[in-house]
C-alpha cells in the first residue's frame, strides 16, 4: 500500500500574498484497505506510522497558523464593534431629545415613571446629563417600599430607603410596608410621618400593625390608606380594633380595605371614596352607614352571611354618593345560591341622589333594580351603568335599559372566565337589535356615546354594524328625525366558544375606524389592529 500526498498553497492575505502550504494526502488506498481485511506488511506499517508522525507535524502548523488568524479575525471584530458604538454615539449627539430643556425632560421622565417600588429611576443611567436631571427630580424617588425577607437583615436596603428619603426632599411619600420588615427600617420611614401621603399596609399578623403604633403617629398629609391583607387571628391574642384618630389624619379620604371592618376604627365620617374587598354584605350595609359622605365606593367581594336579613329596611342615605360598584363574589367557597338577596339588601335600603355610575356584577332582580331607580330618581340622572358577569334575561337587560334614557357609557360583560357556578348572559340578537336606529324606532340609550361589549359571539355580526351606522352617521338621524347622540367610541372584547369575526366584517370596521369613529377590537388573546 502505498500513500501519496502533494503540496498546494492558499492566500491567506492579497495584500502581502501570504501563503500557506497545505499538504493533502490521497486518501484512496487507506480507505480500499479500510473497506478489506488487508493487513499491512512490516514496511508499509513502518511508511503509515512515519506518515502518522508528518500528520502530526503538519497540526501543529495548522493549529499555530489559526491561532494566528483568529487572533487577527478577533482584532478585526473588536475595531468593528468599536466603530459601531462610534457611530451610535455621533447619532445619539444630533438626537432631537438633546435639544430638550430639562423640564420638558423633568416631565417626560415623570410620564414614565415606573411606579413599582424602590426601583431606581432608569433614566439616571443612561448619561450624565440626565443623571442630573434624574437626581434633581424629587417626585422620581417619593414612592417607597419595604418589607419581604430580603429586607431583614441587609443594611444595603436602609440605606436604599434613606436614599430615597434623602432626593425626594420634602414631597409627599407613597409608603409600603409590608411584613416581615426590621424594626431600624420602619423607625427610619416613621421619623417622616408628616409626609406620608399614601400608606398601604400588607400583613396577616395582628402583632405587624401593633408594632408600628399607629395610634401613636400623626399624619398630617396622609390621603389614602390601604390595608392589604386580612388579619389572622392567632390562638391566645385577641384582634382589637386598631385606633386611627381623626385627629391624626384630617386629610384622610379614600381607604382601601382588605381586612374586616371591626379590626379598624377609622374616621370613617370624612371618607369620601372606600373599596371594601372582604366585604360580607351586612358588613358592606354597616360600612355604609358608618360613611355618609362617600362620593365613591366599591364592593366587589359580597357574598351572603349566615347573620344576614334580607328583610331589614332602614334607609341608608348617601347623598353625596356618584359612583357604586357592587359585585358578587363567586369565587369564594361558600356558593351565592341566592345573589338577589344579597343585591336587595343595597337596593332597598340606599338612598344616593346624586349617583351617576352605577356597576353591578352577578345577578339581580328586575324588580329591585327599576324600583331602586325610580325610589332615587336616576332615570334621568345615570350616565355610566355596567352590568357585569351573571346569568341575566335579554329581558330583564332591555327592561333596565328602556328606564335609563341619559346613559352614555354603556359596558356590558358577558365573559364568565373559568367561573362555573355561573352562566353565560347571553348577549342576544333581540338585545342588540333594540340599540339600531330606524324608523318608528323602539331603540334604547338615545344619549350612548360610548359602548363596551365583553362576550361569546353569540348573534348575528351583522347587527354590529347596523348599530354603528344607525349612530355614526348623521344621516340616520336625518332622515328618521329622532334626536340620538352621535357614538363617539366602541369597544368589543369577544370570548368564549365563538371569538372571531369574519374578515369582511372586520374591514367594514376599518373603515368606519378610518372615518374617525374610536372602535378597539380584541379576540381572545389577541388585540385587532384597525
Amino acid at each position: 500500500m502505498e500513500i501519496t500526498s502533494y503540496e498546494s498553497p492558499s492566500t491567506l492575505c492579497s495584500q502581502c500574498n501570504h501563503q500557506f502550504q497545505h499538504t493533502i494526502y490521497d486518501p484512496n488506498p487507506v480507505n480500499t484497505a479500510l473497506r478489506s481485511n488487508y493487513s499491512p506488511e512490516l514496511l508499509e506499517s513502518k511508511l503509515i506510522v512515519e506518515t502518522m508522525s508528518t500528520i502530526d507535524n503538519h497540526l501543529a502548523r495548522y493549529t499555530s497558523e489559526a491561532a494566528r488568524v483568529r487572533a487577527m479575525l478577533e482584532a478585526l471584530l473588536t475595531r468593528r464593534e468599536e466603530l459601531i458604538r462610534f457611530k451610535a454615539c455621533c447619532s445619539s449627539v444630533l438626537a432631537p431629545i438633546r435639544k430638550l430643556p430639562p423640564e420638558i425632560l423633568q416631565a417626560i421622565f415623570l410620564a414614565c415613571l415606573d411606579h413599582k417600588p424602590n426601583v431606581i429611576p432608569i433614566t439616571g443611567q443612561i448619561c450624565q446629563h440626565w443623571r442630573k436631571i434624574t437626581i434633581s427630580t424629587p417626585e422620581l424617588w417619593s414612592n417607597i417600599s419595604v418589607g419581604r425577607t430580603r429586607f431583614m437583615a441587609h443594611e444595603k436596603y436602609q440605606d436604599l430607603a434613606a436614599l430615597f428619603l434623602e432626593r425626594s426632599s420634602n414631597l409627599p411619600l407613597s409608603i409600603s410596608l409590608r411584613q416581615p420588615v426590621s424594626d431600624a427600617l420602619i423607625s427610619t420611614l416613621v421619623e417622616h410621618t408628616q409626609r406620608w401621603r399614601k400608606l398601604n399596609l400588607i400583613s396577616t399578623k395582628y402583632t405587624f400593625y401593633l408594632s408600628i403604633a399607629l395610634s401613636t403617629l400623626v399624619f398630617p398629609l396622609l390621603e389614602t390608606l390601604e390595608i392589604g391583607e386580612e388579619i389572622t387571628p392567632v390562638a391566645g391574642i385577641p384582634v382589637k380594633p386598631i385606633p386611627l384618630p381623626v385627629g391624626h389624619v384630617p386629610r384622610l379620604r379614600r381607604v382601601i380595605l382588605k381586612d374586616k371592618m371591626a379590626h379598624w376604627e377609622l374616621p370613617w365620617s370624612q371618607i369620601t371614596d372606600i373599596q371594601y374587598d372582604t366585604a360580607v354584605a351586612p358588613d358592606g350595609l354597616l360600612l355604609l352607614q358608618k360613611c355618609p359622605n362617600l362620593k365613591y365606593c366599591a364592593m366587589e367581594q359580597l357574598r351572603f352571611a349566615g347573620s344576614f336579613d334580607s328583610t331589614e329596611s332602614s334607609a341608608i342615605p348617601l347623598r353625596h354618593l356618584e359612583s357604586l360598584r357592587l359585585g358578587i363574589n363567586y369565587s369564594s367557597n361558600t356558593v351565592v345560591r341566592n345573589p338577589q338577596t344579597v343585591t336587595r339588601s343595597f337596593f332597598q335600603r340606599l338612598v344616593v341622589p346624586q349617583l351617576k355610575s352605577l356597576q353591578l356584577i352577578g345577578q339581580w332582580s328586575p324588580e329591585d333594580f327599576t324600583d331602586f331607580l325610580s325610589r332615587n330618581e336616576l332615570n334621568q340622572q345615570l350616565t355610566h351603568l355596567s352590568l357585569g358577569t351573571g346569568y341575566m334575561k335579554d329581558d330583564n337587560i332591555i327592561q333596565i335599559l328602556e328606564a335609563l334614557p341619559l346613559v352614555q357609557n354603556l359596558v356590558l360583560d358577558a365573559d364568565i372566565g373559568t367561573t362555573r357556578q355561573l352562566q353565560n348572559r347571553v348577549i342576544t340578537d333581540k338585545l342588540l337589535r333594540r340599540f339600531i336606529l330606524y324608523p318608528d324606532s323602539d331603540c334604547v340609550l338615545p344619549a350612548l356615546e360610548h359602548l363596551t361589549l365583553r362576550t361569546s359571539l353569540n348573534f348575528d355580526e351583522g347587527i354590529l354594524l347596523d348599530i354603528i351606522t344607525s349612530r355614526w352617521q348623521g344621516w340616520a338621524t336625518e332622515l328618521y328625525g329622532i334626536a340620538v347622540t352621535r357614538i363617539a367610541s366602541i369597544t368589543f372584547d369577544f370570548c368564549g366558544r365563538r371569538e372571531t369575526l369574519e374578515q369582511d366584517t372586520i374591514q367594514d370596521l376599518r373603515d368606519f375606524r378610518k372615518d374617525g369613529l374610536l372602535i378597539t377590537l380584541r379576540q381572545g388573546n389577541e388585540q385587532i389592529k384597525l
